[in-house]
């Protein structure tokens, strides 16, 4: 079988979780003896992000392409109150750029399944292209933060391809919300599974994402430490993760932390290909973001056994953190979030308890597993095609 996988937004360089997810899953499908393209669409040369098979052949047609809009788009786009009809009114102009591109490489190709990374890839395909093959669309998000900014093209789109892929059973109901079909199924993240455990003797918590005030909100972590680090004089905290997306924001964290005078306690690690041994070092993970897909950054602290913290009204996290049995769940306070910590901080057997737990409700998540249900997907996706 012969798979494509299509991805119209950043690649080279990207250390995120859309990336990590694509490379792994080019990874897995050629190990189980499937042919594998990445066809991708980036204007600047780089360096893939993640370990990625030999075998993988990487298609890039987006060299020269302009992704954004020329001065005279962009103050007619000002007149465009409705944000779905702003978001119709770019696609128009952007979409035909980008289908000039992939068609002749889909032609070239001929792939037997096409998986589709954004929803705008689907949009593309079905509105310019018209690929003669079937069409498996993954969602990253929750599909409430997907769907309710997306205007008809996109829904009937779809609508249209054979699969769309949640990453929570929730999301099934959520995603027939907005689109008219049963073709929804769940298949969760892969979450690698560790041999060893995180110190629960370590005096470190960590932070794992890219610098983003309206999703990640690192700022909260800084402001809750803030307000108890005189407790734990001992203690410190490690942000990991990409400023390049959010530059301003990645600096505003940091002249926070130099008006608290915080600076030989919290420290700005950039990026690493190794995060294993980040989060092994650590004892408490602390993910204050504001709404989430599958998040790899806090599935993988809990495979490793660390104890978690984020907000009980974030999407996904209030579903993978059980509270009170692998870590904390608490209100989108920074008091509270100050309150939590620590309570993990002050004890370790706590700690360790959460932390096991964590650990052990992550096992179902195993690569194997994953794989398999992804492989099944494609394999019966291609025979019913083919049957039409």
């Amino acid at each position: 079988m012969k798979v494509l996988l299509l991805n119209t937004d950043r690649f080279y360089d990207a250390k995120g979780g859309t990336e990590k997810v694509l490379c792994n899953m080019a990874n897995a499908m050629t190990d189980r003896g499937h042919q594998v393209e990445i066809l991708f669409c980036e204007n600047k040369i780089g360096t893939v992000p993640f370990e990625l098979s030999n075998l993988v052949k990487l298609t890039n047609v987006g060299c020269g392409l302009s992704k954004k809009l020329t001065f005279f788009q962009r103050l007619r786009r000002l007149f465009i109150l409705n944000k779905k009809n702003r978001h119709a009114y770019d696609a128009s102009l952007l979409d035909p750029k980008f289908s000039e591109r992939i068609k002749p490489a889909l032609i070239k190709s001929n792939p037997d399944v096409i998986v589709c990374f954004q929803i705008a890839a689907t949009r593309i395909l079905k509105s310019y292209v018209y690929p003669n093959c079937p069409i498996v669309t993954m969602f990253h998000f929750n599909p409430d933060y997907l769907l309710e900014k997306s205007f008809d093209k996109t829904l009937y789109a779809l609508e249209k391809c054979e699969y769309v892929q949640v990453l929570l059973k929730s999301y099934i109901n959520i995603t027939k919300r907005y689109i008219n079909t049963d073709n929804v199924v769940y298949i969760p993240n892969v979450v690698p599974q560790f041999n060893s455990i995180c110190s629960y003797d370590s005096k470190k918590i960590i932070n794992v994402g890219r610098f983003s005030k309206r999703q990640k909100r690192q700022h909260l972590l800084i402001e809750a430490f803030n307000k108890i680090v005189s407790e734990y004089p001992d203690w410190s905290v490690e942000f990991w993760g990409e400023a390049d997306e959010g530059e301003k924001y990645y600096r505003y964290c940091k002249e926070l932390v130099n008006k608290y005078k915080l600076n030989d306690k919290i420290i700005f690690c950039g990026t690493t290909n190794n995060i294993y041994e980040e989060l092994k070092g650590a004892s408490v993970f602390v993910f204050p973001s504001a709404y989430e897909g599958f998040p790899l950054a806090l599935t993988e602290a809990m495979s490793i056994g660390l104890p978690s913290i984020g907000f009980k009204n974030c999407p996904a996290v209030n579903e993978l953190i059980k509270d009170s049995s692998n870590g904390i769940l608490c209100d989108e306070k920074v008091e509270d979030l100050a309150d939590s910590m620590r309570r993990v901080m002050s004890n370790r057997k706590l700690r360790e308890e959460y932390g096991i737990n964590a650990k052990k409700d992550m096992v179902k998540y195993a690569p194997d597993n994953i794989w398999n249900m992804w492989e099944a997907l494609l394999v019966k996706t291609v025979k019913a095609y083919k049957e039409k």
